[in-house]
C-alpha cells in the first residue's frame, strides 16, 4: 500500500572487542532499513536472556564465535536450537575449518572480521531474506 513503511529488521551484535561491537552497531544503525536490538559480549548471555524473555528475539545476529572454536560453534548451536527463525553471520578469521564449522553450527553467513560495511550490510539483508552467503 502506498505510505506504508516496513518495520527495520531488528539485529543483535555479539563479539568479544568492544571497538568491533561499537562499529557494527554503527553501521547497522546507519542503515534505514536494520535496527540494532542488543549488543553484548557472549553469545550464551544472550541465548539465555532471550530464552528468559529478558531480551526480545533478533531476526538476525551477527557474531563471532568465542576461542577454542569448539566452544563458539557449540554457542552457536545452543543459539540455533534456542532461536532458529534468527539466521546468524559469522565473524572472523576466515579459514575452511572456521567455515565449516560454523556452517555445521548453522551460520548462514561467514564473513572476514576485516568485512568492508557494504558487504556486512548485504549480507545481514541476505540471511534475513533467507539466504546464504559465504566470502
Amino acid at each position: 500500500m502506498a505510505g506504508e513503511t516496513s518495520l527495520p529488521t531488528t539485529v543483535a551484535v555479539v563479539h568479544a572487542d568492544e571497538l568491533m561491537r561499537a562499529g557494527i552497531h554503527t553501521v547497522v544503525e546507519h542503515e534505514t532499513d536494520l535496527q540494532v536490538l542488543h549488543t553484548g559480549e557472549r553469545l550464551d548471555a544472550l541465548t539465555a536472556a532471550v530464552a528468559t524473555g529478558a531480551e526480545a528475539e533478533p531476526q538476525v545476529l551477527v557474531a563471532q564465535l568465542a576461542a577454542p572454536l569448539d566452544l563458539g560453534c557449540a554457542a552457536l548451536r545452543r543459539w540455533r536450537r534456542a532461536c532458529p527463525q534468527a539466521p546468524v553471520v559469522v565473524l572472523g578469521e576466515l579459514t575452511p575449518l572456521l567455515v565449516q564449522r560454523a556452517v555445521e553450527a548453522g551460520a548462514m553467513g561467514v564473513l572476514p572480521l576485516h568485512v568492508a560495511r557494504t558487504e556486512l550490510v548485504q549480507c545481514i539483508r541476505t540471511v534475513a531474506g533467507g539466504g546464504l552467503l559465504s566470502t
